[in-house]
Formats: structure tokens, sequence, C-alpha cells
């Protein structure tokens, strides 16, 4: 237990553990943000919005019918990509409806997305439907940063 009372090592010792604290902080402070849930940007959505409470029910709806037929076809494009996977060695052909099929659906959900937005201006006054075009604009078409957003899987 000697070097224990030798002040340089111990010195030593509590500046290594220092600098792994404010390593350890910056990576949980400064790392990516996960991703918001659905029901919180919806909440958000409403909060920025500014709805009142008939808006408000008509809002989480369309929020709850848009996410139901979003999810469907979520699912049907989960399961081609692992039926793709699947088929690693298969001819291209096959291969190839596959991806158009993906494809396709991931159109469909774009398509849908849109269609929701236009669905939920159609409750709203001038400045709202405003408001919500930003949010759309800034969901949609904000270009990406690399090494943000949705972690990879």
């Amino acid at each position: 237990m000697s070097w224990i009372k030798n002040n340089k090592t111990t010195t030593i010792l509590l500046v290594v553990l220092a600098l792994m604290n404010v390593g350890l902080m910056a990576i949980l402070l400064l790392g990516p943000p996960p991703p918001p849930k659905p029901e919180h940007m919806a909440r958000r959505m409403i909060h920025e919005l500014a709805l009142n409470d008939s808006q408000e029910q008509t809002f989480i709806a369309k929020e709850q019918d848009h996410f139901s037929k979003t999810k469907a076809l979520m699912d049907s494009i989960r399961l081609l990509r692992n039926e793709l996977v699947a088929q690693i060695d298969q001819a291209p052909a096959q291969k190839n409806e596959l991806a158009q099929e993906i494809g396709r659906l991931e159109g469909a959900v774009v398509l849908r997305v849109s269609q929701h937005f236009d669905d939920l201006a159609e409750d709203l006054d001038e400045a709202q439907q405003k408001k919500l075009k930003q949010l759309f604009e800034r969901r949609f078409f904000k270009p990406r940063i690399p090494g943000r957003g949705r972690p990879k899987r």
C-alpha cells in the first residue's frame, strides 16, 4: 500500500479518473439523442400549433388512423426486406422484383405522410397551416447531418 502514500502516483491516478469521468459525461451529453416516440411528436405538434380542444381531439384521431395505416405498410416493407436478405444467393430477377416492391411501398409511405399532413391542415386556421407546413418541411426536407439521427440497425 506504499503506492497510495506516494503523492505522485495518487495525483496521476486522480487525473486519469477525472479525465475518464469527463470523457464519459461528454459521451452521454453530446451523443445523438434517441428519436422521439410518435406520441411525443404528436404532443409537441399540438403544443407548437396551439390547437384548441376540438382541434386537438380531431388531431389525435387522425394521428391514430395515420399510424395504424402506416404501420401496416412498414410491416410489409420489413417482411419484404427480410425476404430479400433470405434470397441473397438467388437469381437477380427475384431480388429485383422484391426491391421494386419495397420501393413502391416506400413511395406509398411518403405519399401517405403527405396526405396525412394535408388531412391535418383541413381543421387549422391560416397561421396554424403555415406552422404545420414549416413542421412538415423541417421533418422531411431538413438535410441530415452524418452521425446524427436514428441509430443504424
